[in-house]
């Protein structure tokens, strides 16, 4: 892993960059930078932390055995399932809809305002 000084990201392997100089023919001047920002400031670290226990790794990995790794995936996974079940949830979907209301009609109805007006029949489920 290498980390870049100037913008600290983390990158497996860095840019490479070939300087021509307007010559057609090699020798070319070739140099390694960050792939975010460009920069030839960066260093190579010893490696890294298991996603899932901690422990210090080689660089390059993600996991330091395969329990880590199921573990690890299994929470993503659970992570994943608690975040979708939460943009289904009623609640959030009549907000999103509020949401969406005030902002095609230029109002500022809360969420309150909104379902009242719902309920009244002021304003449809149609209108958004």
């Amino acid at each position: 892993m290498f980390v870049c000084k100037n913008c600290y990201t983390s990158f497996v392997a860095p840019k490479t960059e070939i300087e021509r100089h307007g010559k057609t023919e090699p020798p070319y001047e070739e140099f390694h930078c960050c792939p975010n920002c460009e920069s030839r400031s960066f260093y190579e670290t010893a490696g890294g932390y298991c996603r899932s226990c901690g422990r210090k790794i080689a660089a390059g990995k993600e996991y330091c055995n395969e329990t880590c790794r199921k573990q690890g995936e299994a929470l993503w996974a659970k992570q994943r399932a608690a975040r979708e079940a939460q943009k289904n949830d009623p609640m959030q979907v009549l907000i999103r809809k509020t949401e969406e209301y005030n902002k095609k009609h230029g109002t500022r109805l809360s969420y309150g305002q909104f379902t009242a007006y719902l309920e009244a029949g002021v304003i449809s489920i149609n209108d958004i």
